[in-house]
């Protein structure tokens, strides 16, 4: 059954690769802005069966651009170490040529829970960059919560806000390269399991390396 269920997640993980690559291929028509690949390592806050519990996740990642200052980033992809797919949607709204709002939603699924950890927020997001190709970000999301079930207890509502730091750098040619470090506080009070990283004693913390590597049409001649 478990490898069935990998064959299955690998599958709609080469899909949704493919249909984002595909889409790159006609990115003026489409209004693609940015496409590629997609590298998270996260650790997850709270113990599992005493031991910390990393997910790795795969995928694939795409930046639409459409309206006047309006765009929606997408990525989907899956957790190689626990056989499980992963969905997150966010849309932008420019507020300057440098600041961005955004809203996002994002749902990662594994084997035996009784529903995906979802996290749903709001933030701003500010971007920059040199005339030699370097970038940097730094992204606040103040109004965050996070729904998930642990061992099969019921689910858990936490606020969770989060901050992301992260830089990068963009060749002539269009190929972009960049990393962030994400730091999400989550408020639990009465934790389902002992925290990874506990911080005080209401709030425990996850962290997340973002690797992305991928094409920007915007700046490809």
């Amino acid at each position: 059954m478990l490898r069935q269920r990998r064959t299955r997640a690998l599958a709609a993980l080469a899909a949704a690769i493919c249909v984002v690559l595909g889409t790159g291929m006609d990115a003026q028509s489409a209004g693609v802005r940015e496409v590629g690949l997609r590298i998270d390592l996260t650790l997850q806050p709270l113990l599992v069966g005493g031991e910390a519990r990393w997910n790795f996740d795969i995928g694939g990642y795409a930046l639409f651009t459409f309206g006047a200052g309006w765009g929606l980033r997408t990525s989907a992809g899956f957790d190689v170490l626990h056989a499980g797919p992963y969905l997150a949607l966010g849309a932008l709204r420019a507020l300057s040529p440098h600041l961005l709002a955004e809203a996002d939603l994002s749902m990662q699924w594994s084997v035996g829970a009784r529903g995906p950890v979802s996290t749903a927020g709001v933030g701003i997001r500010f971007a920059g960059g040199s005339p030699g190709g370097l970038s940097y970000q730094l992204a606040v999301f103040p109004v965050s919560w996070t729904l998930a079930s642990v061992a099969g207890a019921p689910a858990i509502a936490s606020f969770s806000p989060s901050f992301t730091f992260g830089g990068g750098f963009l060749l002539q040619t269009g190929l972009e390269v960049s990393e962030a470090v994400t730091f999400t506080f989550l408020r639990m009070p009465t934790p389902a399991a002992p925290p990874v990283l506990p911080l005080g004693s209401d709030w425990v913390l996850s962290t997340r390396l973002t690797s992305n590597f991928g094409m920007n049409f915007a700046a490809a001649p």
